[in-house]
């Protein structure tokens, strides 16, 4: 997935908290989140999920899910006030 460890590692202080995390991405809803605010057209939903997905690759260091997320929600120019729940 294109992690660096070593970034990682210096983020979540140690293994344990690395793999907690890890497993927990496994679980996270986000990208279901994300494919059905796509197919209903829900951008503010989209954007939202886009984003967390994003924050949650970055965390974790991988660097290849992260980036095209970043380029796609960069291209989504939603007004900061429809974000706003």
């Amino acid at each position: 997935m294109g992690a660096n460890y070593e970034d990682v590692l210096k983020r979540l202080y140690n293994e344990g908290m690395i793999c907690r995390f890890t497993l927990m991405f496994l679980n996270d809803d986000s990208y279901p989140k994300l494919e059905q605010a796509l197919k209903e057209g829900n951008v503010k939903e989209a954007f939202r999920a886009a984003h967390t997905l994003k924050g949650v690759c970055q965390n974790l260091g991988f660097t290849n899910l992260y980036q095209p997320r970043g380029c796609a929600q960069a291209h989504w120019k939603v007004p900061r006030s429809c974000l706003t729940a």
